[in-house]
């Protein structure tokens, strides 16, 4: 959403299987830290699938509840760099708390669930879902788990490689000349470029 200030849940990280906890690399306090990261980290991931990635905070309408969240945040990002279990905890669960008031708040003012809203395109049997908000992908991967979901950013992106690169000036270059030319379908031609004309 250009021009839109987003607010980013930078929250920790926890430890992959297949990183130190099971590598025998890993302390106990490590591993203690990573078991306390879960019972938020699982709250996160539940709003983030509710509502769209990142988006409870700025659903509740409230800077000073938010900002009282994102000081505990940065409290507890703190706490597992220092590898600091006790604060950690602390901070795990004031941060659980702050989510909980937020989601009161944001269901008082009507908060509704991620809808996920896109257009569709389907092209050689795949079918591709544009999303008005990119964040809300999850919500569109458990409505439409076969869609390719696609964020507007990489269109737009998308349509700037294509024109910068040659096949797309050819395609420009040609619908100057036939106005409402259209391409349907490519295929690869021969490795000549005076190759035979297929038609």
């Amino acid at each position: 959403m250009t021009g839109k200030t987003r607010f980013t849940n930078k929250r920790p990280q926890r430890l992959k299987k297949s990183d130190r906890l099971i590598s025998g690399e890993a302390s106990a306090d490590e591993q203690k830290i990573h078991m306390a990261l879960a019972p938020f980290d699982g709250m996160v991931r539940y709003y983030d699938r509710l509502y769209g990635v990142d988006c409870l905070p700025e659903l509740t309408g409230d800077p000073e509840l938010c900002g009282k969240y994102g000081s505990a945040l940065a409290k507890l990002n703190a706490a597992v760099v220092a590898g600091d279990y006790e604060t950690v905890v602390k901070y795990v669960g004031v941060c659980m708390r702050g989510m909980e008031a937020m989601a009161a708040v944001a269901a008082e003012k009507g908060a509704k669930p991620a809808q996920a809203r896109h257009w569709t395109v389907e092209m050689d049997g795949q079918v591709y879902a544009v999303l008005f908000d990119d964040r809300e992908w999850q919500a569109l991967r458990d409505i439409h788990p076969d869609v390719i979901g696609i964020s507007q950013r990489e269109v737009a992106l998308a349509i700037k490689l294509y024109r910068e690169h040659h096949i797309g000036q050819f395609v420009t270059e040609a619908k100057k000349h036939f106005p409402g030319a259209e391409v349907i379908n490519t295929k690869k031609g021969g490795d000549e470029l005076d190759d035979p004309i297929p038609f």
